[in-house]
């Protein structure tokens, strides 16, 4: 009986340890953070960003007015309507009462309204190029905080590793001062490498902090929760094209330079509405009205066509005229000085790409020797053939090498998603 009862009692507590394990597993479950794609935050971005959101609004207002300029071909059609009573001395009360319905229909007007709907067409499509710059900005946004933030979290993993091993060579130099073989000066200089890796530390955590709070915001996001998103890690790699393709394509995809084309035409449709002004409109009208004191009331109609042509304005047509013709002009300068600095920003990009692929190479190479400087002056240091000061410099060196190469890795995707960009591709 008594064997029972022991075996009972480890069996409860061996199924409450379990219990309690698999809480503690659930709880750290529901705790992991899921992991936010590169692409997942561009989708978010595109869908809550306040300047997308912004030029959506833009498009709708512009999809409005070319509604409204459409107004001019259809009827226009009144009605009023009038009561009033009166009385004078010595007489009765009055009533009086008025109606008329009236319409009128524009019939031809020497081409003034289809310039003048074509000029809203045209702004139309410049709402909505505008947008699809704003979109590539708005994900190039994105991709940079999101790279950087890639960026701060590696700088983090190598702070905090840094940390660990100042604090092996901590205890590599207390041991080697106990036992006689180094001065207490090692130790303290190990004991300030350490406080300096806390402190890199620190900057490492606040740097993390920041980036991920960028991101929220290239994203679209307000209200970030404090706990930290695991991010993808994500190799970006660059357009194929050699430099003259790439500028074509520039010059055949860019929203802000094909808005140009937009902006041409609604001036050119201003230009041609203007120079008509000067001609007649021809127009048809009618009404149907009655009045009286009482019903039924007097009834009366009329319909007619008139002509109307401004003949003199002062020069004011002359002067629109001049005005829109020096717009275009202007806008021709403009659209070349931005074709021009087109490609400088694509140049630009492509040529720091290039340089990026050298400069990860080179970093790479740089880590490696690092790594094995610090291996062997450690190792000259615990065989008392070398100085802390060896180890602290190899350490710093192979820190500083490690950065470097997280920085090149994640500046070059940046590049990358900049030379996209520049070509007009998200």
């Amino acid at each position: 009986m008594q064997k029972f009862t022991i075996n009972f009692n480890q069996w409860k507590q061996a199924v409450l340890m379990g219990i309690v394990i698999l809480l503690l597993s659930g709880l750290a479950i529901a705790q992991t953070e899921p992991e936010l794609k590169l692409s997942d935050a561009i989708r978010q971005a595109l869908e809550t960003h306040p300047s997308l959101m912004q030029s959506r609004e833009s498009i709708r207002q512009s999809e409005a007015q070319l509604r409204g300029s459409y107004s001019s071909w259809l009827p226009q059609v009144n009605l009023n309507s009038q009561y009033s009573r009166s009385k004078q001395e010595d007489s009765e009360s009055k009533n009086s009462y008025n109606g008329s319905l009236s319409a009128s229909q524009l019939i031809y007007d020497f081409g003034k309204t289809p310039a003048y709907i074509r000029k809203y067409q045209q702004n139309l499509q410049q709402a909505q190029l505008t947008y699809q710059n704003e979109e590539l900005n708005v994900v190039l946004t994105v991709k940079s905080a999101y790279f950087s933030a890639l960026k701060a979290k590696e700088e983090l993993i190598i702070a905090k590793e840094t940390l660990e091993s100042v604090k092996l060579h901590l205890k590599l130099a207390t041991t080697s001062y106990e036992l006689g073989k180094v001065a207490k000066l090692d130790v303290t200089k190990a004991e300030v490498e350490v406080a300096n890796a806390e402190l890199n530390l620190v900057n490492a955590i606040n740097n993390d902090r920041i980036a991920i709070r960028t991101l929220a915001n290239a994203m679209g996001l307000s209200n970030w929760k404090d706990s930290i998103p695991q991010l993808e890690e994500t190799q970006y790699s660059r357009a194929t094209e050699d430099l003259p393709e790439l500028i074509k394509i520039a010059d055949q995809n860019r929203p802000d330079l094909l808005v140009y084309q937009t902006r041409n035409e609604a001036l050119k449709a201003s230009l041609q509405y203007t120079q008509k002004s000067h001609l007649p409109t021809l127009s048809a009208s009618g009404s149907f009205s009655g009045s009286g004191e009482d019903f039924p009331m007097d009834k009366n109609w009329s319909a007619g066509l008139s002509l109307s042509m401004n003949i003199f304005d002062g020069f004011n047509t002359e002067a629109q005229l001049d005005e829109i013709k020096s717009q275009l002009k202007a806008l021709q300068a403009e659209q070349t000085k931005s074709l021009q600095d087109t490609e400088l920003d694509v140049s630009t990009n492509y040529y720091n790409v290039l340089s990026g692929e050298e400069k990860i190479k080179a970093a790479r190479k740089l880590v490696e020797q690092s790594q094995e400087s610090l291996r062997l002056a450690t190792g000259r240091y615990e065989n008392g053939l070398g100085t802390l000061l060896d180890v602290t410099d190899a350490q710093v060196s192979y820190t500083d090498a490690r950065v470097s190469l997280a920085g090149a890795i994640y500046d070059y995707q940046t590049d990358c998603a900049k030379l996209d960009t520049s070509i007009g591709r998200k």
